[in-house]
């Protein structure tokens, strides 16, 4: 029996950055020695027209960044907002995760079904983590067991799926993945070209998806799951720990070397479950940003369009690290995200998802629809 995707459940924060009020924000922010010129090419060029996040105040104003206080939060208060913030869209998006799957929250309700929880996260970290307040708020089993994928970055929900579809494969039973992100937290008032381009694109955001191995489950089945290493890439993009929040570092030749490198290693997954591109019916590249997808769009040859949902959950949501690969697949099958079908998706044929991160590392899994 093959492992199913279920369903796809997502959230985001009540707090919505337009681009016009983002580059207003970012403009008030800005470090003197960093360039108002840049800061504008680069929101100008973000592909991103909105986005969720959790540090607007009821005033319109950025939480950590307040008048008076130093520029730079420090680490400890970014992670103070972080963990009710990932606790609440972790729970919002699991709840219509478990709906769409026909399961209820309570045990009562369906979700006492849920054997396995797998979570990831890369922007905080508490414990008890994000299990315990699924599993408190949901009404899951209290035997049920619990992974957590941390610090992975951009492709965690790949990791996290990998993972569900290995415990559904050897246990049985129905794992509940969830992935929750609140970039926010980490905007830096920094003159780095790199933490401007982060500045820009990241945004907060989570997304469940639920797997079962049973004969009356339906739903895309999980095909394979491959990762790479990308070789002497390993200064191009780092995710670390500092005192005064998660630095980023992201080399601007990013884009170019997956665009390179990424074609010639899918085209081999694809090759070892005897496909070709042209078999591909729908592709779900994790949008690092546009300039990302165009360069591995161009390297695989896809046809104008191919990369639509990325593309356009990029523009509506900006880059919500791990969660947002899942927000493309939603996005591809036609689901809604908020427990019900939605539109006209991919009705068959083999989907592909694929996602990087610091490394440079890729993930990739291949799903069959229909």
């Amino acid at each position: 029996m093959k492992v199913r995707l279920m369903s796809i459940g997502t959230a985001t924060p009540a707090g919505v950055l337009e681009a016009a009020r983002a580059l207003e924000l970012a403009l008030a922010l800005k470090h003197p020695e960093a360039s108002a010129a840049l800061i504008r090419r680069l929101h100008a060029g973000s592909g991103v027209a909105r986005r969720g996040v959790e540090i607007i105040g009821s005033d319109g104003g950025l939480q950590l960044f307040v008048p008076g206080e130093r520029p730079n939060p420090t680490t400890a208060q970014r992670l103070a907002l972080y963990s009710p913030s990932a606790g609440r869209l972790a729970v919002e998006a699991s709840r219509r995760a478990l709906a769409g799957a026909g399961l209820g929250a309570g045990k009562d309700g369906g979700a006492g079904l849920i054997t396995h929880v797998v979570t990831a996260s890369c922007t905080g970290g508490l414990a008890p983590g994000l299990d315990r307040r699924l599993i408190d708020e949901l009404g899951l089993r209290a035997d049920i067991r619990r992974t957590h994928v941390g610090f992975m970055g951009c492709h965690a929900a790949i990791n996290a799926l990998a993972v569900a579809a290995a415990f559904a494969r050897a246990d049985g039973g129905r794992v509940l993945v969830c992935c929750a992100e609140v970039c926010s937290v980490h905007m830096h008032r920094s003159a780095r070209p790199d933490r401007l381009v982060a500045n820009a694109l990241f945004a907060d955001g989570a997304a469940a998806a639920v797997l079962a191995v049973s004969d009356d489950v339906h739903g895309p089945s999980v095909e394979v799951a491959e990762s790479v290493v990308l070789p002497q890439t390993q200064g191009l993009m780092a995710w670390e720990i500092g005192d005064h929040g998660f630095e980023m570092t992201l080399d601007a030749q990013v884009p170019r070397v997956l665009g390179t490198l990424v074609p010639g290693w899918l085209s081999g997954v694809l090759e070892r479950q005897g496909l070709a591109r042209a078999d591909v019916a729908g592709w779900a590249i994790h949008p690092g940003g546009p300039r990302v997808v165009g360069e591995i769009a161009e390297g695989l040859g896809l046809s104008a369009g191919a990369t639509g949902a990325s593309l356009d959950v990029l523009r509506e949501h900006g880059n919500m690290s791990s969660a947002t690969v899942l927000f493309v697949l939603a996005r591809l099958l036609g689901w809604d995200g908020d427990g019900g079908g939605g539109g006209a998706g991919v009705v068959g044929g083999p989907l592909v998802m694929a996602a990087f991160g610091p490394g440079l590392a890729g993930e990739v899994m291949v799903l069959r629809a229909g």
